[in-house]
């Protein structure tokens, strides 16, 4: 673990801390972004990196990282910690918990880290919490145990350099990683020595003494007056100081020796050991999952701008890498599916129409949204994304930069519009080259295998499909087990008579006065309705009514996480059993 990931760790601990107090995820988003630059940065990352704005990382996160270089910590972060168990910022971390379902868990089942969270699930508990079913509970169990082995393999390194002292072992008096222990990313020095005058000769630039037996594994670091030996083979790590009038502070000491560790310790994977030597490049990932519309099987070929089937020679033409997989079809199309198609249309949607529509249905501005699925998707890189209703990219295309930096990502933007998909092509910023695919095809036939994708996403969509509970199945049967499911649709409005006050029996007398002007209220009322409704089904749009979507999700064979409601609009949250 270098020094960039110890500062990649504090700010993704306080995006957790501030989504539990209740920040929006957007904030966390904008914090886990940071960390995640400052983690591929080829050069360590200081105060002087920051300013010069290397890496980019945002207002907010260079005004904290300055305040933590300066002192260790920041006054926000000490704040938040007092409010809040001190280590259920990994619990919110596990993948599929999140902060609602963090303090659920901690108000419902009193978990305040990850070794409780393990014994929670192990215990057979977790499914007590709303929202958690036995097979998501295996699936939090799963990622608990995976990111807790994670976090005791950075805790053995960092608590090996602040237990050092002069001369000593680095891992002479270690603490124990786990329930209760120290916040290994917070630099918290107890009163320090007099720091002592630096060695003659000595540099804060680390030089790298490799040792010749290859075998070994080993090497030597001096920096600024510290030698630190680590032993590849042994993973041991040693720390002596070139003086003996008590060493540095505690503060400069780490500051140093993470130094030398940026280039001694090796980053996570060196070994080989992990797995993503067997992942495929998303291209390959994606010919090898695409199912023939016509015989169904799974794995399609390239050839002469087409998709072609193996098994039964069935091709799939391919214009402008736009894969269409839906051919001719005499399925009869609504008003409002037709309105998509209509290429005037298409070219305001994402900048006129979807913004509009937005407001009219949601408090929420379309950006608030992007935002949104962003977060609820909990996108990371490697990670192969559906976007289904996907019309000119709007939503894909940000789910392909939040992930963008790895060639196994994928986002694949799936729509039945061509004219929406001509338009998706021509807003995409390196066609074929960022991991990002458009394929035409039906909603009720998703052309793709069973349980190969990470993440499907679907927003405002719903209510143009003629089969929505079909569409939902579809989604669920091709999300990997564990892996997330993000709907949003309209559910139908309040009719106005249904608004109107219900007298009780005894109240009729009171509205025996004004009883034609409550039946003219109430017949205007049904009239309202009554046309709302019917211009609403002549354009073929159906809203979903109350619950419905979280029912279809459940009967689909999926957990649900959370769900929010915001005027018409409702959001889904859910995991694959």
């Amino acid at each position: 673990m270098n020094n960039n990931q110890i500062t990649a760790r504090f700010l993704k601990n306080l995006g957790a801390l501030l989504e539990l107090n209740g920040a929006s995820r957007s904030r966390n988003r904008i914090l886990r972004e940071a960390s995640r630059l400052i983690e591929e940065s080829g050069h360590l990352v200081g105060a002087a990196e920051i300013e010069r704005g290397e890496p980019k990382v945002g207002e907010e996160p260079a005004q904290t990282l300055l305040e933590y270089f300066e002192r260790g910590t920041t006054a926000q972060y000490e704040s938040l910690r007092e409010a809040f168990p001190e280590r259920l910022v990994d619990v919110v971390q596990v993948q599929g918990i999140g902060a609602t379902r963090a303090l659920a868990l901690h108000e419902g089942l009193g978990v305040v880290d990850l070794p409780t969270l393990i014994e929670a699930a192990r215990s057979g508990r977790l499914p007590s919490i709303k929202g958690i079913g036995a097979k998501n509970a295996e699936n939090i169990l799963a990622a608990a145990i995976a990111y807790q082995e994670e976090l005791d393999a950075e805790a053995e390194v960092l608590s090996q350099i602040i237990a050092a002292g002069p001369g000593q072992p680095a891992g002479a008096s270690a603490p124990a990683a786990g329930a209760g222990q120290q916040d290994l990313f917070v630099a918290e020095a107890p009163p320090a020595p007099p720091a002592p005058v630096e060695p003659p000769g000595s540099t804060l630039e680390a030089e790298l003494l490799e040792d010749d037996s290859e075998a070994a594994g080993g090497a030597q670091v001096s920096a600024g007056g510290a030698q630190v030996s680590a032993d590849g083979a042994q993973g041991a790590v040693e720390v002596k100081w070139g003086n003996s009038d008590g060493g540095p502070s505690l503060q400069e000491r780490g500051d140093r020796i993470r130094e030398a560790l940026r280039i001694v310790v090796a980053d996570e994977g060196d070994d080989g050991g992990d797995d993503e030597g067997d992942e495929q490049e998303a291209e390959d990932f994606l010919w090898s999952k695409l199912r023939c519309s016509a015989c169904h099987a799974v794995g399609l070929e390239s050839a002469d701008m087409a998709a072609q089937c193996p098994n039964c020679g069935r091709r799939h033409a391919m214009d402008d890498h736009v894969i269409d997989m839906l051919g001719t079809s005499g399925h009869k199309r609504t008003i409002a599916q037709l309105l998509m198609e209509f290429e005037p249309y298409s070219n305001i949607y994402e900048s006129l129409s979807r913004p509009l529509f937005t407001r009219f249905v949601s408090t929420r501005t379309v950006e608030d949204a992007y935002a949104a699925s962003i977060d609820l998707l909990e996108l990371d890189q490697g990670l192969k994304v559906l976007d289904l209703g996907c019309g000119p990219g709007n939503f894909t295309r940000r789910f392909a930069d939040a992930m963008r930096g790895a060639s196994t990502s994928l986002t694949v933007g799936v729509d039945r519009s061509a004219p929406m998909l001509r338009q998706a092509r021509g807003l995409q910023y390196n066609p074929g080259g960022d991991g990002l695919r458009y394929i035409q095809a039906d909603a009720n036939h998703l052309p793709f295998a069973d349980a190969c994708m990470d993440r499907v996403h679907c927003a405002a969509a719903l209510h143009l499909f003629s089969e929505p509970d079909r569409a939902v199945r579809e989604l669920v049967r091709v999300t990997k087990a564990g892996g997330l499911i993000v709907i949003s649709g309209f559910e139908r409005r309040i009719g106005l008579i249904e608004r109107l006050p219900k007298p009780k029996s005894a109240e009729w007398l009171l509205v025996l006065p004004v009883l034609p002007l409550a039946l003219a209220v109430a017949t205007s009322a049904v009239v309202i309705d009554s046309t709302h409704d019917a211009i609403v089904s002549a354009l073929g749009i159906r809203w979903l009514e109350q619950g419905e979507l979280r029912s279809l999700l459940e009967e689909a064979g999926a957990d649900i996480i959370e769900e929010e409601r915001d005027g018409m609009q409702v959001t889904v949250k859910a995991a694959r059993i």
